[in-house]
């Protein structure tokens, strides 16, 4: 079936996207477009419609032609050809049109959507900009300060809202496809023509408010503004002072060399990895179960956090707790969250109302009854754990997924269970606004649904799911495996004489959202440790330990809850101070150090360890691919996207210099950072990481 299909209806050309799921404008989808264009001039059609089966009009460019060569016809070709037509373009839009969508919307002549449309220019979350005429034709209708609100925003808006400012012509209740007919049918009949974007002024009439708009959005820009955005501006701008041609020109250039940024190559990789990590492999036969209630075990900080993600999604959830005291304690957390987000306006007082009355609490097993996921997120061992699912799964009736939400040994779990095949990991890492990663994994043998059951509800909770490999269901998935190779790393780098305050900064600024010793502060440095000492394999404990982290807790420095631990919190308002206790302890443990290494050096230390315990997950089948160790340490560790993962920043940075890295790390800690076999394999072929994703 062609992917635009061609139909002449009444003299009026109908060209329908049919590139499902979304849509996406592949070489074939823009060859179809062309031909469907040439072939209504050729038979005569007085008016060209442009519709899209499926729920999505365009989700905008197919991602996996970037980087590729490419393919003709380009978009801007098919677009400028629309718009050039001389027989009317309407553009009808029904669900999301993106990005590229959205471009080839404003392209036509007209544009009418259904009510339920929604419309956008998101390139800017892949560091990029709109490459097909967006900062050209979008300007020209709405002006300056609503297109860069678009662009930069990246976030979509609501048919309702498009049409007030200018960008759709028509919203319509009803069937779009004979509405398209009708405004096809009228602009031919009423002689209204075609009406190039590229000629509208309604944007572009009062030059001096459009500079005006664009010197403020300059104005607004910081030392952490991403390149993008000042480009961005200044595309806009050029719709107001260039020909429309030579904008489009200065438009695609911007693109190309953005295109080519490692920041724009490391956001395309998140995307493209998040969707890759969440989905079960080739051959799997498994089918998700509709999750419709849960009951989950524990009420802490992590099994609250778990309630409030379920309930937020629409599932009825019970939460059990161990006597009506504790219970009371945890109801009451969930309730405060909820007050305080009306108290800030991010949720009205019906949908707070409407999610609390899903939650019910329970001090019995019997509270379990119904449920189709029982989640275990209490603090005990995996026996006990495997004791309590049993019992609960038991006053569930039939046979409900078990999970463990703790990073326990989940094949402990599943043998104390009775109910291995039933029984998964899914551990997640509070607080889950700011690591929304939900790390799952199965003990051999478990039922086929059980998987995709786990992947499906991720999906609807909001958070970015890893499945594990067949070796990843022991104690320490990957985020804590990368955790612990990084604060293994930093640990390293305060021996030969970094003060913690300069390893935090060079990795904050490098894109991390905390270094590994404010990080241990905000935890307790007991709990770190102990978090080390769990997840790490036989191999890490050829590692040097945590000798400092050891002598800051002999001299009673826990972390920022008791007000000292790598840094001092005892001045008020003053946040985490360096502290000359801290330097003491390590002039006395490091002994003569060299020259300290500079922020450079750390960011590659720390990468290497990182990258290498990776690699050796990848060998020893705890993580299935590069991409899923990528997406761990974006939603679990608080990368920064547009760095795209440790596995992608050691092959942009080189992987022959990271090895050699790896080895003077080996030299300085001889049995420790032994790196991983593919290192020597991948350098030797000429292959990175990236290609060992599939």
């Amino acid at each position: 079936m062609s992917v635009v299909r061609y139909a002449l209806r009444d003299n009026v050309a109908i060209l329908t996207l049919n590139n499902p799921p979304v849509n996406a404008l592949s070489a074939q989808v823009r060859q179809g477009l062309m031909d469907g264009m040439q072939r209504a001039a050729a038979d005569g059609a007085i008016s060209i419609l442009i519709n899209a089966d499926g729920r999505t009009y365009s989700a905008g460019a197919d991602i996996s032609e970037f980087g590729q060569p490419p393919v003709g016809p380009s978009l801007p070709d098919v677009l400028n050809l629309i718009e050039a037509s001389k027989i009317p373009v309407v553009a009808a839009i029904q669900g999301p049109a993106l990005g590229g969508g959205f471009e080839l919307a404003l392209a036509a002549h007209y544009r009418i959507a259904s009510r339920s449309a929604r419309v956008g220019l998101p390139e800017v979350t892949l560091g990029l900009l709109p490459g097909a005429g967006g900062t050209q034709r979008l300007p020209r209708l709405v002006g300056a300060s609503l297109a860069l609100d678009l662009i930069l925003s990246g976030q979509p808006i609501d048919a309702d809202a498009a049409a007030q400012q200018g960008m759709l012509d028509d919203v319509v209740d009803g069937a779009l496809d004979e509405a398209g007919m009708i405004w096809a049918s009228r602009v031919a009949a009423d002689g209204l023509g075609a009406r190039p974007t590229r000629d509208a002024t309604a944007g572009t009439d009062d030059p001096a408010a459009f500079m005006a708009d664009i010197a403020a959005w300059r104005a607004a820009l910081d030392a952490h503004s991403a390149q993008s955005t000042s480009l961005i501006i200044g595309c806009v701008e050029a719709a107001l002072l260039l020909p429309f041609d030579t904008g489009l020109r200065r438009e695609r250039a911007v693109f190309k060399d953005l295109l080519a940024s490692d920041r724009a190559r490391g956001l395309r990789h998140a995307f493209a990895a998040e969707r890759a990590a969440a989905r079960m492999p080739a051959g799997s036969d498994g089918l998700p179960r509709d999750i419709a209630a849960c009951t989950v075990l524990g009420g802490g900080i992590l099994g609250a956090s778990i309630t409030l993600k379920l309930l937020d999604a629409g599932i009825a959830t019970t939460l059990i707790e161990t006597d009506d005291d504790t219970l009371a304690a945890a109801v009451g957390r969930i309730l405060d969250v909820y007050d305080r987000a009306v108290a800030r306006a991010e949720l009205d007082a019906d949908a707070r109302d409407s999610r609390i009355a899903r939650l019910s609490g329970a001090t019995a097993n019997a509270g379990a009854a119904g449920s189709d996921l029982i989640i275990y997120a209490a603090p005990e061992d995996g026996d006990r754990a495997g004791q309590r699912l049993s019992k609960l799964a038991t006053a569930a009736s039939g046979n409900p997924i078990l999970a463990v939400a703790r990073d326990l040994n989940v094949q402990q779990v599943a043998a104390a269970s009775g109910r291995a095949g039933s029984v998964a990991a899914m551990v997640v890492h509070p607080p889950l606004r700011a690591n929304p990663l939900v790390e799952i994994s199965v003990v051999p043998g478990a039922l086929p649904e059980v998987a995709p059951s786990l992947l499906a509800l991720s999906r609807k909770l909001g958070l970015n799911a890893v499945l594990a490999g067949a070796n990843g269901s022991g104690t320490g998935l990957i985020a804590g495996r990368l955790r612990g190779a990084m604060r293994q790393a930093g640990e390293q780098l305060l021996i030969a004489g970094a003060a913690p305050s300069e390893v935090d900064t060079a990795l904050r600024n490098w894109g991390f959202r905390l270094g590994p010793f404010e990080a241990e502060d905000r935890l307790g440095l007991a709990a770190a440790r102990d978090d080390y000492a769990r997840t790490s394999s036989d191999r890490d404990s050829q590692l040097i330990g945590t000798p400092l982290a050891d002598a800051l807790l002999a001299a009673g420095r826990t972390g920022r809850a008791s007000g000292a631990g790598w840094y001092d919190y005892t001045t008020p308002g003053a946040g985490a101070q360096q502290d000359p206790g801290v330097t003491a302890i390590l002039q006395d443990l490091r002994g003569t150090p060299g020259a300290p290494p500079d922020a450079g050096q750390i960011v590659l230390h720390t990468l290497a360890a990182m990258a290498n315990a990776g690699a050796w997950m990848l060998a020893d089948g705890i993580a299935r691919r590069p991409l899923d160790i990528d997406v761990a340490a974006l939603s679990g560790l608080g990368m920064a996207r547009a760095r795209g993962g440790p596995m992608l920043a050691v092959d942009l940075v080189g992987l022959a210099q990271v090895a050699q890295m790896l080895k003077s790390m080996t030299t300085a800690h001889p049995g420790a950072w032994t790196p991983a076999l593919q290192w020597s394999e991948l350098i030797k072929s000429g292959r990175t990481f990236a290609d060992l994703n599939g």
